[in-house]
Formats: C-alpha cells, sequence, structure tokens
C-alpha cells in the first residue's frame, strides 16, 4: 500500500495541496472547520509527512548519528542513555550504530549516517581506525563531529574528554604510595588515544617516583574484555611472581583479572 500523500488529501476534501500543507501545521491563516477536517481525515487514512521531503525544505532531519564500538561496556550503555535524554528534550532522534572496533565498518556506517542526512555525528573512534579520510569528509560536507572517550588529535572537531594520562598517572601513583614496588599495565591497542595517553601516564608516574621503567610488565590487549583479564592475568602471574600491582585500563578487564 502506497504512503496516502497531501495530494490524495486535498481531491478527498476539494481543496488545495497548500491549504491541505498549512492546516496541518496550524497556520492561522486556515479556519478551524478546514483545519478539524483535514486532520480527522489525515488521521484516517495514517497520514505520515514525507521526512525526506521535510528535510529537504527544512535542512533539518531531526535526527543525530551515534557510531560506537561496543554496546555491551557499560560505559557506552550509560552514553547512550545520556545522548538519548538529551536528544529527545530537543526533539532528536538518535541512530544508534555499532561499529564492533572495526575501522571498515565504522566507514561504511559513516557513509550511512551521510545518506540519511543525519543533523550531526558523535563518535567514539574503533580501535582499528587508524586513518581519518572518512571523518574529515564527513566535516567537509557540513556535517558536525564531535568525538568523545576514543578520539583523534588531529581530527579538527569537538572532543568530550578526561585527562586519561593525568588519571593513569594518579591511579599508578596509588599504587605506589600502598607499596607497590613491581606493577604490571594492561593496556589497550595501540592505536586509541585514550590508550596512548593512559600508558604515558602510567609510564610517567614511575620515573617521577624513582622507579625504571620495565617494558615486560606492559601487556597490550586486543579485545578489552573480561576474558582477556583472566587471560592476561594468568601470563603476568607466570612470567613475574614478584608482581604486587597492576594498572588496568577499563573496568570489565579489571573484573576479569580480579576472579582470576
Amino acid at each position: 500500500m502506497k504512503p496516502v500523500t497531501l495530494k490524495q488529501i486535498a481531491e478527498t476534501l476539494g481543496i488545495s495541496v497548500t491549504t491541505v500543507s498549512k492546516a496541518l501545521k496550524d497556520y492561522p491563516d486556515v479556519s478551524k472547520k478546514t483545519k478539524r477536517l483535514v486532520k480527522e481525515l489525515a488521521e484516517t487514512l495514517n497520514y505520515r509527512p514525507n521526512a525526506f521531503a521535510v528535510t529537504l525544505r527544512t535542512k533539518e532531519s531531526k535526527t543525530i548519528g551515534l557510531i560506537i564500538p561496543e554496546v555491551v561496556h557499560h560505559f557506552f550503555s550509560s552514553v547512550i542513555k545520556g545522548i538519548i535524554a538529551q536528544a529527545e528534550k530537543k526533539g532528536y532522534l538518535v541512530i544508534i550504530l555499532q561499529s564492533n572496533e572495526s575501522y571498515e565498518l565504522e566507514k561504511k556506517q559513516i557513509d550511512l549516517l551521510l545518506s540519511k542526512r543525519v543533523d550531526g555525528v558523535l563518535i567514539s573512534l574503533a580501535n582499528g581506525t587508524g586513518n581519518f579520510k572518512h571523518l574529515n569528509d564527513l566535516m567537509v560536507q557540513g556535517t558536525p563531529l564531535v568525538m568523545f572517550d576514543k578520539i583523534a588529535k588531529i581530527v579538527n572537531c569537538s572532543k568530550v574528554i578526561i585527562n586519561d594520562r593525568k588519571a593513569a598517572y594518579t591511579a599508578t601513583k596509588h599504587l605506589i604510595d600502598s607499596g607497590c614496588k613491581r606493577i604490571a599495565h594492561f593496556r589497550g591497542p595501540l592505536l586509541p588515544q585514550n590508550s596512548i595517553d593512559r600508558f604515558l601516564g602510567y609510564k610517567q608516574a614511575l620515573t617521577d617516583h624513582g622507579f625504571t621503567y620495565d617494558p615486560s610488565l606492559v601487556y597490550i590487549l586486543k579485545d578489552m574484555s573480561f576474558d582477556e583479564g583472566t587471560f592476561f592475568t594468568k601470563q603476568l602471574l607466570k612470567d613475574h611472581k614478584d608482581i604486587d600491582g597492576i594498572f588496568i585500563n577499563t573496568d570489565l578487564v579489571a573484573i576479569g583479572a580480579i576472579t582470576e
């Protein structure tokens, strides 16, 4: 069944398409009787505005694209909840996409959001993203971009982040102040900026407190998962029986480590 059009409503009521359009938008120059007839018929016929046509006319789709690496992580589920809540207050809908930490999928998702003519995109980069052409192309087309959590410093857009280097420094210092002498680090992949900054904060804290940095105590995790937390903790205890502290990048990995 084809969608009902303004023209069909106009022909049924014997009025112009312009009058139907104005009636649905409550223009003051249309009588109350005509507005009532138009709205009643539109409801009866289950009329819905053509979203694409509205977007072309207003230059707004009232939609925002959100790309995240994974949904299951508590951090990202909280982010989704907050973004949707704020978007709804302003009359926007949110299209949520999951990149699964894949650069190729992330590129396809950016293209999809562009085709949907979203009014803006929020993104936390996939671990595999090292080329940012797709993001720069997005901004060249005039679509606002906001990065959060996993960002790229060389992409000139708005960013919502914390001071990961300082946070990592503080966490490592806490272990040192607690008496730890051999502190390992479970870090994320090499590309994400937050993984880099947390590693640098860990390393700086060791140096500032007179410890010699030992690269063998740094374990690079691929998925940052619960299972990796348990696996690498077993490996760490096997490799370094004198270990007495671990600085871990994320909560999920830390929980896996604690259960081991």
